[in-house]
């Protein structure tokens, strides 16, 4: 069930079904993102009508519904990533964070929300007994498909 998405802006709606409304917010999306991610995270060539809809789902779930509060979502995400050097690309793997990445479900933006990106992170998670389960866990399964 679709149903439309209102951000408000003082008396004006922006309507998941009102093309050239949504295309205004996508516009300025896509510009914010362009002009304010930092080197290592890669920059947008085009916001497609899937990466909109996305976008504008994802600021639905957060219950960002008027265009400020969804710029100000969209810019504190941004924000957020910019000092994380996981999202980067600075980690062991050399991954980096993408708009697709971020909007791809309703978790990702959670989790850059709540820190879980944030610098030394990856460094307290790996300290943390939840790791060391997961670890040791992983290597019992490693174990058993070895003896396979």
């Amino acid at each position: 069930i679709n149903t439309p998405l209102k951000i408000q802006n003082n008396k004006r709606y922006i309507l998941v079904d009102n093309s050239s409304l949504r295309s205004e917010f996508g516009a300025w999306a896509l510009s914010f993102w362009n002009e304010n991610v930092e080197a290592g995270i890669p920059k947008l060539k085009s916001l497609t009508k899937d990466r909109l809809d996305r976008l504008v789902k994802r600021c639905d779930e957060m219950g960002k519904r008027t265009l400020p509060d969804a710029q100000e979502h969209f810019a504190e995400l941004i924000k957020r990533m910019n000092k994380s050097p996981f999202c980067r690309g600075e980690g062991s793997t050399s991954w980096k964070a993408s708009f697709d990445w971020l909007f791809r479900n309703n978790y990702n933006q959670l989790k850059v929300l709540e820190g879980n990106y944030d610098p030394n992170s990856d460094e307290a998670y790996r300290q943390s007994g939840e790791y060391r389960s997961w670890q040791a866990a992983r290597q019992a399964n490693k174990n058993i498909n070895d003896q396979w």
